[in-house]
Protein backbone atom coordinates (compact mmCIF):
# COMPACT_ATOMS: atom_id res chain seq x y z
CA UNK A 1 0.00 0.00 0.00
CA UNK A 2 2.65 2.72 0.76
CA UNK A 3 4.29 1.85 -2.42
CA UNK A 4 1.00 2.45 -4.09
CA UNK A 5 0.58 5.92 -2.21
CA UNK A 6 4.21 6.91 -3.38
CA UNK A 7 3.07 6.35 -7.25
CA UNK A 8 0.26 8.13 -6.38
CA UNK A 9 2.04 10.94 -5.37
CA UNK A 10 4.10 11.85 -8.31
CA UNK A 11 1.05 12.44 -10.45
CA UNK A 12 -0.54 14.78 -7.13
CA UNK A 13 2.26 16.30 -7.37
CA UNK A 14 2.25 16.54 -11.55
CA UNK A 15 -1.03 17.89 -11.59
CA UNK A 16 -0.40 20.73 -8.30
CA UNK A 17 2.89 21.66 -10.64
CA UNK A 18 1.46 21.43 -14.18
CA UNK A 19 -1.77 22.77 -13.90
CA UNK A 20 -1.46 25.09 -10.55
CA UNK A 21 -4.33 23.11 -8.71
CA UNK A 22 -4.97 22.93 -5.41
CA UNK A 23 -3.48 19.75 -3.73
CA UNK A 24 -6.88 19.11 -2.84
CA UNK A 25 -8.29 19.02 -6.26
CA UNK A 26 -5.16 16.82 -7.18
CA UNK A 27 -6.02 14.54 -4.78
CA UNK A 28 -9.41 14.66 -5.13
CA UNK A 29 -9.10 13.64 -8.97
CA UNK A 30 -6.75 11.14 -8.72
CA UNK A 31 -8.81 9.54 -5.67
CA UNK A 32 -12.14 9.59 -7.55
CA UNK A 33 -10.32 7.72 -10.41
CA UNK A 34 -8.96 5.06 -8.08
CA UNK A 35 -12.43 4.65 -6.48
CA UNK A 36 -14.83 4.13 -9.52
CA UNK A 37 -11.91 2.08 -11.42
CA UNK A 38 -12.77 -0.27 -7.76
CA UNK A 39 -16.60 -0.61 -8.17
CA UNK A 40 -16.52 -3.26 -10.77
CA UNK A 41 -13.97 -5.33 -8.82
CA UNK A 42 -16.48 -4.57 -5.46
CA UNK A 43 -19.29 -5.70 -7.41
CA UNK A 44 -17.69 -9.14 -8.91
CA UNK A 45 -14.86 -10.66 -7.13
CA UNK A 46 -13.90 -13.14 -9.92
CA UNK A 47 -12.60 -9.79 -11.68
CA UNK A 48 -10.10 -9.43 -8.62
CA UNK A 49 -7.88 -11.93 -9.70
CA UNK A 50 -7.34 -11.75 -13.60
CA UNK A 51 -7.42 -7.80 -12.59
CA UNK A 52 -4.67 -7.66 -9.97
CA UNK A 53 -2.91 -10.39 -12.70
CA UNK A 54 -3.11 -7.40 -15.42
CA UNK A 55 -2.56 -4.96 -13.07
CA UNK A 56 0.82 -6.33 -11.45
CA UNK A 57 2.17 -7.90 -15.25
CA UNK A 58 1.23 -4.76 -17.17
CA UNK A 59 -0.27 -1.67 -15.83
CA UNK A 60 2.27 -1.11 -13.32
CA UNK A 61 5.37 -1.25 -15.02
CA UNK A 62 3.25 0.85 -17.73
CA UNK A 63 2.64 3.24 -14.67
CA UNK A 64 5.93 3.62 -13.60
CA UNK A 65 7.19 4.48 -16.81
CA UNK A 66 4.50 6.77 -17.29
CA UNK A 67 5.37 8.67 -13.78
CA UNK A 68 9.21 8.47 -15.00
CA UNK A 69 8.39 10.85 -17.67
CA UNK A 70 6.03 12.71 -15.62
CA UNK A 71 8.71 13.33 -13.11
CA UNK A 72 11.82 13.75 -15.79
CA UNK A 73 10.22 15.11 -18.83
CA UNK A 74 6.56 17.23 -17.37
CA UNK A 75 8.23 18.37 -14.49
CA UNK A 76 11.10 20.29 -14.44
CA UNK A 77 14.05 18.38 -15.07
CA UNK A 78 16.42 20.77 -12.81
CA UNK A 79 13.41 20.88 -10.23
CA UNK A 80 13.71 17.05 -10.13
CA UNK A 81 16.71 16.71 -9.48
CA UNK A 82 17.15 19.95 -7.00
CA UNK A 83 14.48 17.72 -5.15
CA UNK A 84 16.59 14.38 -5.26
CA UNK A 85 19.17 16.39 -3.79
CA UNK A 86 17.92 17.48 -0.90
CA UNK A 87 19.71 15.90 1.92
CA UNK A 88 21.60 13.97 -0.26
CA UNK A 89 25.19 12.76 0.88
CA UNK A 90 26.70 13.41 -2.52
CA UNK A 91 24.89 15.88 -4.76
CA UNK A 92 24.26 14.09 -8.69
CA UNK A 93 24.80 17.09 -11.04
CA UNK A 94 24.29 18.13 -14.43
CA UNK A 95 25.03 14.92 -16.22
CA UNK A 96 22.05 13.24 -14.00
CA UNK A 97 19.73 15.13 -16.44
CA UNK A 98 20.11 13.63 -20.09
CA UNK A 99 20.72 10.52 -18.40
CA UNK A 100 17.12 10.76 -16.27
CA UNK A 101 15.23 12.09 -18.87
CA UNK A 102 16.85 10.01 -22.43
CA UNK A 103 18.44 6.85 -20.19
CA UNK A 104 16.04 5.77 -17.63
CA UNK A 105 12.86 6.81 -19.72
CA UNK A 106 13.41 5.47 -22.77
CA UNK A 107 14.84 2.19 -21.09
CA UNK A 108 11.58 1.91 -18.75
CA UNK A 109 9.46 2.23 -22.38
CA UNK A 110 11.67 -0.38 -24.34
CA UNK A 111 11.32 -2.66 -21.45
CA UNK A 112 7.66 -2.03 -21.67
CA UNK A 113 7.08 -2.34 -25.17
CA UNK A 114 9.52 -5.63 -25.45
CA UNK A 115 6.60 -6.58 -22.42
CA UNK A 116 3.69 -6.04 -24.42
CA UNK A 117 4.94 -7.11 -27.85
CA UNK A 118 6.30 -10.32 -26.75
CA UNK A 119 3.81 -10.79 -23.81
CA UNK A 120 6.20 -11.49 -21.06
CA UNK A 121 4.76 -12.13 -17.54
Amino acid sequence: MSSLISMMEIIVECLIDQFTWTRRSSVTIVVTAGFLNGIPLAIDMSLFKQFIDTVTIYFTPIGATIAAFLFFWVYPINKARAAINIGAYRQIGAWWNPFAKYGYVGISFVIVLLQLLYRIG
